[in-house]
């Protein structure tokens, strides 16, 4: 990714995401996702945001990450999330977001910015909006994996 492309992590005050009994419950209940939105999820990953990151085209990556957010699974767990972290998917756009997106099952959302300037009014912007928020930071894309360092002895 891009060294000038940035996250914004907008951590809302809100219940923690779904885990042990409860999250194998909503696999079971949701789970087989259907064949047409898998196929629409590989699409979206070896069509649209691959090629992005490739071509370094920012809105291409937005647009991308931004569909996956009402298709399959992804769509179940921001629904679960309820009106909430919808609302406030919305807010973080209008607040100047080109893209957003919900971890996992929440409740941490993140925003795509070009660059620095646009993430600190993104972070400003949330901030600005009175919602409750555990933390709201500026982070950047890891290019690199994990290492391990073996220590003597």
């Amino acid at each position: 990714m891009p060294r000038e492309w940035q996250v914004v992590l907008a951590i809302p005050e809100l219940h923690k995401g779904a885990h042990d009994q409860q999250e194998v419950n909503i696999f079971q209940e949701y789970c087989p996702v259907s064949i047409k939105d898998v196929r629409t999820l590989c699409h979206l990953l070896l069509m649209v945001i691959l090629p992005a990151i490739e071509t370094r085209s920012f809105s291409s990556l937005c647009e991308g990450i931004n569909r996956i957010q009402s298709t399959g699974f992804k769509k179940v767990e921001i629904d679960i999330r309820g009106d909430s972290i919808k609302t406030l998917m919305e807010q973080l756009k209008d607040a100047g977001a080109p893209c957003v997106g919900m971890s996992s099952f929440g409740p941490t959302l993140y925003a795509l910015a070009r660059n620095n300037q646009q993430a600190e009014e993104i972070r400003d912007n949330v901030l600005g909006l009175g919602y409750p928020m555990r933390e709201c930071i500026i982070t950047r894309f890891n290019n690199h994996g994990a290492e391990v360092k073996l220590l003597d002895g």
